[in-house]
């Protein structure tokens, strides 16, 4: 039944494998110290109750010095108690000195009982370590560009200003991604898949803006929209548009919120969020030049659509 539930656990895809296997390494690490308990106490009862009760001559009676109620007249629960942790003492994990095998029987049964369980314990440790160094080498290489970021902009004396905010962008970009750029992926897979992938991040996003009005009877436009889409991160304060700029993209809001500015004042004039877009009207006509800023009110996830990209579609 045990073995069921994890194939059926093992074709979720929110399970991560590593971790499952582990989980499979101890539950049967569990099973090999219940089995070793359990012969433990049938080898030693039996030698026990074999006219040798006030021998110390096997393991029960050597344990009875630690107990102040003998073994064998322990409730069963209690019984279970006390040979798993003589096992887990023995041949799991390590040796307190205040129970050890006897008998040739009971040495017999620890040697064979600690090789296979020392195995599985190799074979988990294995698995985390695997883990944390995974993670150890994402995060080392994040550090280690980080770290080249800070020296060159040391290099050419930035601002102080100017370099914390570099380096901000990093650090978000990490907690949010954890070192992953989604562009790469999206690049790297094939184009069929990339496309699907594509749809699902960013159909529903075009389909409700004002951009087109697109029906199920013309999905050809959303298809080559999001082929083309780009994710750009902005920090909070950070300018996505300045004024007066030329005016090469457009922007659909994935996440967060971002304020068009007064051309005069610099005000916020309109706020925009999730769903809205900004921009467009640079990329669909003639050559011009940006006429209001736009700034990121907070960090902000952004789908972006360049210019010659829009020719294309």
């Amino acid at each position: 039944r045990a073995t069921s539930i994890l194939v059926l656990i093992r074709a979720q895809d929110w399970i991560n494998v590593t971790i499952l296997q582990i989980t499979i390494l101890g539950i049967i690490f569990i099973y090999i110290n219940h089995f070793a308990a359990s012969i433990m106490f049938m080898v030693g009862k039996w030698e026990y109750g074999a006219g040798r009760r006030f021998n110390d001559n096997n393991w029960i009676s050597q344990f009875n010095q630690t107990l102040e109620v003998p073994l064998l007249d322990l409730k069963p629960f209690h019984q279970y108690v006390n040979c798993i942790y003589w096992a887990y003492s023995t041949c799991g994990l390590v040796a307190f000195g205040d129970s050890y095998p006897v008998t040739y029987w009971e040495k017999l049964v620890v040697i064979i009982f600690s090789l296979i369980s020392k195995i599985f314990l190799a074979f988990i440790y294995a698995e985390a370590a695997a883990i944390v160094s995974s993670g150890n080498f994402a995060y080392a290489s994040f550090t280690h560009k980080r770290s080249k970021l800070h020296q060159w902009m040391k290099h050419l004396k930035l601002p102080k200003q100017i370099q914390k905010r570099a380096l901000e962008h990093y650090d978000y970009i990490w907690k949010k991604f954890r070192g992953t750029n989604d562009n790469e992926v999206l690049d790297s897979l094939p184009p069929s898949l990339r496309t699907d992938v594509a749809l699902f991040l960013f159909k529903q996003l075009i389909s409700a803006s004002r951009f087109y009005t697109v029906t199920e009877d013309d999905p050809g436009v959303i298809l080559s929209i999001v082929r083309r889409l780009k994710i750009k991160i902005f920090l909070k304060d950070e300018y996505i548009i300045n004024a007066g700029e030329a005016a090469r993209e457009m922007f659909f809001i994935m996440e967060g919120h971002v304020d068009i500015l007064n051309p005069e004042g610099g005000t916020p004039m309109v706020k925009l969020s999730h769903g809205d877009m900004f921009g467009e009207g640079s990329i669909m006509g003639e050559f011009q030049l940006n006429r209001a800023a736009v700034k990121a009110k907070t960090n902000v996830s952004l789908a972006m659509l360049t210019r010659d990209d829009f020719r294309l579609v």
